[in-house]
């Protein structure tokens, strides 16, 4: 037991010590397939590794919104409601999307709802799964701009699972062609 706990403080660390916390990170995957078997292996990972208390998980597949709960409840999900000061003005004065249940957003809001929650959760860790179906261009600008001006007022880092290239050539500071292996394994060495 002593082992293991051990072994999970140096994955910890590791892990830690690969993605800077305020910035994003992009994370490319080829194809769809492999986009979604590289999610679904991170997760197990995560798991393995004990840091999945840490992360935060924003998609269109799994997205853990109630839907019966109003916006403002699923926001507060994780019971940290004064926290948040890095909400945008349209998220955090405008009652009535606060107000209205979850089930009427659309797809895009359901991902901005996604990742604030996972902020005010203080997750360390926010992994997106980006599909081209679900942003465009502009939409994806956006989006990332807004994250990344809300990533400067915590110390979270946002990981974009990704099959567009273009955001890792915009990116290439913080672009991961080849995704880390992050094994209990290849990370405990």
């Amino acid at each position: 037991m002593l082992f293991r706990s051990k072994l999970l403080d140096i994955y910890r660390e590791n892990f830690a010590k690969l993605f800077t916390p305020t910035t994003i990170q992009y994370l490319y995957a080829s194809n769809e397939n492999d986009l979604i078997a590289l999610h679904d292996q991170y997760v197990r990972d995560f798991i393995n590794g004990g840091v999945i208390k840490q992360v935060g998980f924003i998609n269109s597949r799994h997205t853990g919104i109630l839907d019966y709960l109003s916006v403002r409840n699923n926001l507060c999900i994780n019971g940290r409601c004064k926290d948040s000061d890095f909400l945008p003005e349209w998220l955090s004065t405008n009652s009535p999307i606060l107000d209205q249940p979850a089930a009427t957003l659309n797809t895009m809001q359901r991902i901005y709802l996604q990742f604030y929650r996972g902020l005010m959760g203080k997750k360390r860790y926010l992994l997106l799964t980006s599909t081209p179906a679900i942003f465009d261009p502009y939409v994806t600008r956006d989006f990332l701009t807004e994250a990344n001006h809300a990533l400067q007022q915590t110390n979270s880092c946002l990981l974009v699972l990704t099959t567009d290239q273009s955001l890792l050539n915009a990116n290439p500071n913080h672009a991961w062609q080849e995704p880390p292996v992050l094994t209990l394994s290849a990370l405990t060495k």
